[in-house]
């Protein structure tokens, strides 16, 4: 949250920053201003049009710039080092007219900066030969390993595709851009043949990451009727019957007087 206070120089109002260094639990990411700030965050950096950052380190919850009258763009980034160092973690750009004499509260919603994917696949190994759908969990992770949630944006679009070398157009995304966390996405198979895909999570300058959707074919199945059968094979002139099941055979032996010996 940002405040104009009191005026400054000439023509400029003196801004305060108030920034929430809580613990990383649902209740304070609620509470937080701005959001995204994950808990691996340790300084916040505050610049105006394009001028020199300033800094706000944890614990510090508020700092105070001067700020031109008028209509004014603010940087602000989060960083998991003191002093602005080290990976920056989330970032915004914001536009806000200040005016002077009074006290100007500016909103923002940092977007996670996106440094790792990971994709997963809710069936990965359907049925061959029958229609199925499967949910795609795309996680974004920033430098830090935190998974970034909303209610920001990612800092890049993440793109899905269907890799599949056959080409046998029998997979579909439902969607192929996910620009927000949390975004629901599907993929659907028709059932028609396919070996094997992959469904690939993709952005600007971060390693793409991928999921392999194989449909699985059943193991051949001889039906009940037919296991429970026996087939009685006479080897021609040897008055040897051998009894045939399923996985085992026995042998009977049958003498000139009709009885049979196992």
């Amino acid at each position: 949250m940002v405040r104009a206070a009191a005026p400054g120089k000439a023509g400029a109002a003196s801004v305060t920053f108030a920034m929430h260094w809580t613990a990383a639990t649902a209740a304070s990411a609620a509470r937080r201003q701005p959001a995204y700030v994950p808990a691996t965050a340790r300084s916040v950096a505050i610049s105006v049009a394009g001028g020199t950052p300033q800094y706000l380190n944890s614990p510090s919850t508020t700092l105070m710039i001067s700020a031109p009258a008028g209509v004014d763009t603010f940087l602000i980034q989060t960083f998991d080092e003191q002093n602005g160092q080290g990976n920056v973690l989330s970032r915004a750009a914001i536009t806000q007219t200040v005016a002077l004499d009074t006290a100007n509260v500016l909103s923002a919603t940092l977007n996670g900066v996106v440094a790792a994917l990971q994709i997963s696949l809710g069936t990965p190994t359907p049925n061959a030969g029958a229609s199925a759908s499967s949910t795609v969990a795309v996680a974004a992770l920033d430098a830090d390993g935190n998974t970034i949630v909303g209610p920001g944006d990612y800092s890049t679009p993440i793109t899905l595709a269907v890799q599949d070398p056959s080409s046998s157009g029998t997979l579909a995304l439902s969607t192929a851009l996910l620009q927000t966390p949390g975004t629901p996405v599907s993929l659907t198979y028709t059932g028609g043949t396919l070996t094997g895909a992959n469904v690939i999570a993709s952005a600007t300058g971060v390693p793409a990451a991928n999921a392999t959707f194989a449909p699985k074919i059943d193991d051949l199945r001889i039906p009940a009727f037919e296991q429970r059968r026996p087939s009685v094979l006479d080897h021609a002139g040897s008055g040897r019957e051998h009894v045939v099941h399923r996985g085992h055979w026995e042998q009977d032996r049958q003498d000139h007087d009709g009885r049979h010996h196992h």
